[in-house]
């Protein structure tokens, strides 16, 4: 049954990833994984059940952002939200944000890559503004990480979700889904969005540099790789 292959791959993902933020993440707080998925659990964390379904991959991730609600963020200084295919290889602690902002992973790409904000863009826009706008011809961002404090979280995730309505909702037909709608916010400055340092998060080439927090592993693979490479 491919639904069971598919849980099965997530629960192992999630079993690795939940190690390595108690571990080498060093992180000592609480751990909330919302799933829709009642087999889904875990000893070092805690799952809460959400009813919202999805009619593909591609809607769960603009889902995801529109379910910012479930999160009850007044029990928190600051909320870190990081996909499963993520490892913590050291101390996650400046990765939560304590400003008015939303600070996410910086990306491979830049902000009006096609795949990015330049996907709204005719050809000639896109080529100028990849090249000479102050915004645009900087890397942008990625959805893998992405944390604001817990005073802010309403607010931003609101903005957020207004971005992604005025782009077609969840069901638009985006390169990137939910990145590409913050690309646009970032690119519009529709509301306070921040990169990480591009060290802190690796996409690839993963290695323990210095300033190394976490290892992003998008492949089709992913828990195969992510086997490959955990620390714990």
């Amino acid at each position: 049954d491919t639904s069971e292959i598919i849980r099965s791959q997530i629960l192992g993902m999630l079993d690795i990833w939940a190690q390595h933020l108690r571990g080498p993440g060093c992180y000592e707080g609480d751990i909330v994984v919302y799933t829709n998925d009642s087999a889904v659990s875990h000893p070092l964390l805690e799952t809460v059940p959400f009813s919202r379904e999805c009619e593909d991959v591609k809607e769960m991730f603009m889902q995801r952002i529109k379910n910012y609600d479930v999160v009850e963020p007044e029990k928190y200084d600051s909320i870190l939200n990081l996909d499963l295919d993520i490892l913590a290889v050291s101390d996650i602690a400046e990765l939560f944000v304590q400003d008015d902002s939303l600070s996410a992973a910086t990306s491979q790409m830049k902000t009006s890559h096609p795949r990015h904000a330049g996907h709204f863009m005719n050809p000639v826009k896109r080529w100028y503004s990849q090249r000479f706008d102050p915004c645009g011809s900087k890397l942008g961002v990625n959805c893998c990480a992405f944390s604001c404090s817990g005073s802010k979280w309403h607010f931003n995730m609101h903005e957020w979700c207004g971005v992604i309505d005025d782009l077609g909702g969840v069901k638009a037909k985006l390169p990137l889904y939910d990145q590409t709608t913050l690309n646009y916010a970032l690119l519009e400055d529709r509301f306070a969005i921040k990169r990480y340092p591009q060290s802190w998060i690796q996409h690839s080439n993963w290695s323990r540099t210095q300033s190394v927090k976490l290892w992003h592993f998008p492949t089709p693979n992913r828990l195969q790789v992510m086997q490959e490479f955990s620390l714990v």
